[in-house]
């Protein structure tokens, strides 16, 4: 549902990417390979020192440890001492781009 709803915000702000596809008139949406990870990780990087009142490092990398359940475009993530990728299996969704009429859209298959 996240990320359904960035990539059409994305699109409406943006345009579709033509950079990716050979076909302009069927451009593909892959833009999520770039940009939304991009994107939710400058959001973290913000909740992070939002949570430390501060942009020291170390006091950044404390307040990234302690998020919890935080919405991101990607999957839910979580941080902790131990465990500094934020993503687990089970906060993915598995999506497939879909032909609606003449336009792309995606189909949630497993979330």
């Amino acid at each position: 549902p996240e990320v359904t709803r960035f990539v059409e915000a994305y699109k409406a702000r943006f345009g579709t990417d033509r950079y990716w596809g050979p076909d302009p008139q069927r451009p593909q949406i892959q833009m999520s390979l770039i940009v939304i990870p991009a994107y939710d990780g400058a959001n973290l990087l913000l909740e992070g020192i939002r949570r430390a009142k501060s942009t020291e490092p170390a006091a950044i990398i404390a307040a990234l440890e302690g998020i919890r359940d935080y919405p991101g475009v990607n999957t839910i993530y979580n941080f902790s001492a131990d465990r500094h990728h934020g993503i687990g299996t089970e906060s993915l969704a598995m999506l497939r781009v879909v032909k609606k009429g003449e336009k792309l859209g995606l189909e949630v298959l497993k979330g």
